[in-house]
């Protein structure tokens, strides 16, 4: 019984495989093309799912067949990298603009302390004062202007002191 229900798993997959490489042959004929092929051929590797060795024939046979109908077919392997690297770069922009966000959210909260520290103080803030102060996006730079803005006498020394 086991004997046949071996034969039986092979020649299902045997079925399977051929399923496979009609309807991916059919796909290309048919002009499928980027994602939506991408999409469909992901469908068929998980509804006809094949053992490796069966699937390394059929990216053979399907490479070998779109190089001669002069169409574009990505293997799985390639499909798969290519899904890596999308994910790698997802996650690199996320970070760097988390990082960004991050900078831009201290140089904004330096900013608006340091606004609050000339207003407590001195009322208003010169027109052109604010002008300069708003093109500094050096957060450090805006910290160490905020403990000037809190020791000095008047808004003309605090002017000096920015443009030295």
């Amino acid at each position: 019984m086991s004997h046949l229900k071996a034969h039986a798993t092979k020649k299902d997959r045997q079925g399977r495989l051929r399923w496979k490489l009609t309807l991916a042959k059919m796909l290309l004929e048919r002009g499928y093309r980027d994602r939506q092929a991408d999409h469909l051929f992901r469908f068929m590797d998980y509804v006809l799912a094949l053992p490796d060795e069966m699937e390394d024939a059929f990216d053979r046979e399907v490479s070998k067949f779109a190089e001669e109908s002069k169409v574009t077919y990505f293997s799985r392997f390639e499909r798969k990298a290519m899904e890596r690297g999308m994910e790698r770069g997802m996650e690199q922009g996320m970070e760097r603009g988390v990082e960004k966000g991050l900078r831009e959210g201290q140089i904004s909260t330096a900013r608006a302390a340091l606004f609050d520290v000339l207003e407590s103080r001195f009322d208003k803030v010169p027109r052109k004062l604010s002008s300069q102060l708003n093109k500094i996006t050096d957060a450090d730079r805006l910290r160490t202007l905020i403990r000037q803005a809190a020791t000095v006498a008047t808004v003309k020394d605090f002017e000096r002191q920015l443009a030295s």
